[in-house]
């Protein structure tokens, strides 16, 4: 199982490889059946291509998020159904603001 820790210091991942990111860590967890990968980072887009990728059946295993201690898993549409406060949102309130 993949664990991802959304922190802010975590490790940032560039936007134009975030999917391979992932792609790259669930092929590591092919490799190694029953290994549990734990990664932290401080991108929100690691999280969302994750999200996407499991809703796209692209990941062996459902991935865990972790945010303050506490362990967020997507249903088999990538969505978390008690959203967390400030939990990758830093995208969307910028956004907000150009409103």
């Amino acid at each position: 199982m993949m664990q991802i820790t959304y922190s802010r210091n975590g490790i940032p991942v560039s936007d134009f490889v975030v999917e391979q990111f992932v792609l790259y860590h669930d092929n590591r967890e092919r490799a190694e059946p029953g290994r549990q990968l734990r990664l932290s980072v401080s991108s929100e887009l690691v999280v969302e291509a994750a999200r996407v990728l499991w809703k796209e059946r692209k990941l062996l295993n459902r991935p865990e998020f972790v945010f303050e201690g506490d362990t967020y898993i997507p249903d088999d549409d990538g969505r978390i159904k008690d959203w967390p406060d400030g939990f990758c949102n830093t995208g969307l309130g910028l956004l907000q603001r150009l409103l």
